[in-house]
Formats: structure tokens, C-alpha cells, sequence
């Protein structure tokens, strides 16, 4: 098995703020599910790899119901950047808490997502200070694959030589078959439930800044994200392929807790790789996980909030339903699936 958890942490940035990557539809890829390959292959670790999900709190579940007596409830989804069909099909779901709710609290509101806005904070945060590039830090072979491969993903190397190493890691994690969403306009989930609750004549807020979103980013370790990429450029084209497939999977199956198992099953052989995802996790989740519910708070306190942020901020002690619980609410899974 071809192995790169890097990539796979990357692609788990569709989970995590839709911002940060291109949307996505899988319907124009054709991939493979590591996991279930896992599980022929290694049955023994498959095994290993449930079980550490498992063992992670609030590891299942998309769709969160808060309550607090007195209060109207409120209702936490994680959601995603992407316009698959199974992902889709969670909006049936949540329609009715949607559309009747008092407020929607959203990552980035449409505020923050204007193009003028959105190409003021990537300036100043996704590019190198001028007259920097990446090819000081490559060696003539290597800054050719790196060309070759940003090709690839439609940035001609001109252009993508004067990107952070984090954001360019981002980029290239996503296959290329899996940009097709941006060139044909679908609609991906995160876009349509803010829709659906603007039509309803529900608020929508957001939570963070885009500033705050690609600060974030920015904070990631230049040296740890251009080892992680340079070290996956061996590998086989259909490996993102493969991995955006499983990664969407698990999350239809509201499973997506089982990424971090599976990073630590295929990082044998890459350990540039598997520090640059750890260091991923460790920026891009928990101190955001803290900002957002600091900020949701308020909201909550009155009741009839919907919550609808990436789906891996949801997990794990440190994740929003741990946070919210401890904040004195009850916090119970509610069912996507009949």
C-alpha cells in the first residue's frame, strides 16, 4: 500500500474550514477506500485502527442536539466542504432544526467570503514576504517534480513558488479530479446550508474571520509543510485519489474520527509526513475549537442556535461537543440515518 498521511491530514481540511481548500466533488473521482483496503490486506491492524477510534470521546455522529433547561434546544452538525451526494443527503436531516432556528452559527459568514476580502487576507498570509520563493529551499530535482506537480493542479510554478509551504500543501493534497466542483459551480454542503437558513429568514453568523482562518494556516512550520511535500512527491498519482474517496466515506458513514487511527497505520515509511499532520492537528483544530465555542456561547445561552462547522472539529476531548458539555449543557447524538 502506497502511504501518506500527510496527504490525508490535508485532505481532512475539507472537515475543517471550507476556506482553506478548493470545494470538492467526488462525483468526478474514482477512488478506492483505504480503509476497507486496509482490512483485507491487514486485517489484525484494521482491527487496531477501530478500536483507537473507538477509544475517542464522542467519536461517532455528525448531528449534536444541545440542551439546557429553560432554554429552546440547539443543535450542533458537522459539516463539509464538499458536494458529493452522500454528503448532500444529510440535509433532509437537518432541515426542520435548520430552518426553524433561531440563529445559524457558521465558520465564515458571506461577509468574510467576498472576493475582495478573500484576496486581501490571502495576500497577506498564503504568499511568501516578496522576493521570497520556495526554490531556495529545493534542490534543482526537486523544485521540477514540485513544478511538474502544481501543474497538475493548474498553478503554473511561477505562481505556485511564491506560496507558503501550508497552503500550497492544501492545495496539492486535493486531486485534481476533485476540483471540477469550482469549474461547474456546484454547490457544496456547507454553502447549502447557509442557504437553506437564509431563505428561512434565519440569521447566519460566523464564528471566525478569514483573517483568523488563514493566520492559522500561516502559523504552520514552513520547513515541516515543504519536507511533508516534498517527501509524498514519489508517490502514485491515484494515492489522493484514493484517500479523498475514503475520506468523504467515513464521513457519510459519520465515522471521521477513524482518520486519525488510519493516519497512524500508514505513516510507516514517511516521517516527514506524519509530522507535518500532527502539527496540522495540533494548529488548525484545538485553539480554533476553543475560539468558536468561547464565541457561540452567548448564542447558546439563549437557545435555538444551529451550529454547522467541519465535522473534525467535533471529536475527541478537546472538540466542541467535549467543550460544550463541559460548559454545563447536555449534549446528545441525534440520528442522520432511518
Amino acid at each position: 500500500m502506497i502511504r501518506n498521511p500527510f496527504a490525508l491530514v490535508a485532505m481532512a481540511a475539507l472537515f475543517l474550514a471550507g476556506t482553506l481548500v478548493p470545494a470538492a466533488a467526488q462525483t468526478a473521482c474514482s477512488g478506492n477506500n483505504l480503509l476497507d483496503q486496509l482490512a483485507r490486506d491487514d486485517p489484525a491492524r484494521h482491527t487496531a485502527v477501530l478500536a483507537e477510534a473507538a477509544a475517542i470521546e464522542n467519536s461517532d455522529g455528525n448531528f449534536w442536539k444541545i440542551e439546557k433547561p429553560g432554554l429552546p434546544p440547539s443543535f450542533l452538525f458537522g459539516t463539509a466542504h464538499i458536494s458529493d451526494i452522500r454528503a448532500l443527503n444529510f440535509l433532509d436531516a437537518i432541515r426542520s432544526n435548520l430552518q426553524s432556528a433561531r440563529i445559524l452559527l457558521v465558520e465564515l459568514d458571506a461577509s468574510q467570503q467576498t472576493p475582495l476580502n478573500m484576496a486581501a487576507v490571502l495576500a497577506k498570509y498564503a504568499q511568501l514576504p516578496d522576493g521570497e520563493t520556495l526554490e531556495s529551499r529545493l534542490t534543482d530535482s526537486q523544485r521540477d517534480r514540485m513544478a511538474d506537480e502544481t501543474a497538475r493542479h493548474g498553478m503554473p510554478w511561477f505562481q505556485a513558488r511564491k506560496y507558503r509551504a501550508g497552503f500550497l500543501a492544501t492545495i496539492l493534497s486535493i486531486p485534481p479530479c476533485a476540483k471540477l466542483a469550482l469549474l461547474s459551480g456546484e454547490k457544496v454542503l456547507d454553502m447549502r446550508i447557509a442557504e437553506l437558513a437564509g431563505n428561512a429568514n434565519v440569521t447566519v453568523h460566523g464564528l471566525e474571520t478569514a483573517d483568523e482562518q488563514f493566520a492559522a494556516l500561516a502559523k504552520l512550520d514552513e520547513e515541516d509543510m515543504l519536507d511533508a511535500i516534498v517527501e509524498s512527491l514519489d508517490l502514485d498519482d491515484q494515492f489522493a485519489v484514493d484517500m479523498f474517496e475514503t475520506t468523504v466515506a467515513l464521513y457519510a458513514e459519520e465515522r471521521i474520527s477513524i482518520l486519525d487511527g488510519l493516519i497512524d497505520a500508514l505513516s510507516d515509511d514517511l516521517p516527514e509526513s506524519q509530522v507535518a499532520a500532527d502539527q496540522m492537528k495540533t494548529v488548525l483544530v484545538v485553539p480554533r475549537n476553543r475560539t468558536m465555542v468561547d464565541r457561540a456561547m452567548p448564542e447558546l445561552d439563549k437557545g435555538g442556535t444551529f451550529i454547522a462547522v467541519g465535522a473534525l472539529h467535533l471529536p475527541g476531548d478537546q472538540g466542541l461537543v467535549a467543550l460544550i458539555r463541559r460548559a454545563g449543557f447536555d449534549v446528545t447524538r441525534q440520528k442522520l440515518h432511518p
